[in-house]
């Protein structure tokens, strides 16, 4: 009897519903999605219910691979506890001079400087 064969799922499947996963952890709407990875709020709807991947050749990808990175190193900082996430990505942070989640929605820039603190974080641990 033959083994059964898994499926294998490109990477931009896999990186889409990480991606979609990830922001809902951290409490994002669709709206913020789009504006942080300048994509119509059409097409994230569409990669919300699978009928979109991301693109690995544009500047998406980039964005979304940071986003999930971002989400690890707080996971692993807080010890993977939703609720701790959620808390600290929504509670002023006096380092960051803001909130880090909506930093994070201002765009791609935000979003990399609060991955920046979080590694340095990390690496201090």
């Amino acid at each position: 009897m033959a083994a059964l064969e898994k499926p294998v799922l490109k990477d931009e499947v896999v990186m889409t519903k990480a991606l979609v996963r990830t922001a809902e952890r951290l409490d994002f709407r669709q709206s913020d999605l789009g504006r942080m990875l300048g994509l119509s709020g059409a097409s994230v709807s569409r990669m919300v219910h699978g009928q979109y991947e991301l693109n690995n050749h544009r500047p998406e990808w980039d964005t979304a691979l940071t986003l999930i990175r971002l989400y690890r190193s707080l996971s692993s900082i807080l010890g993977g506890q939703e609720d701790l996430i959620r808390r600290w990505m929504h509670t002023p942070n006096t380092d960051l001079g803001g909130v880090p989640a909506d930093i994070i929605r201002r765009g791609a820039a935000g979003l990399f400087t609060v991955g920046l603190y979080l590694d340095g974080i990390r690496g201090r641990i």
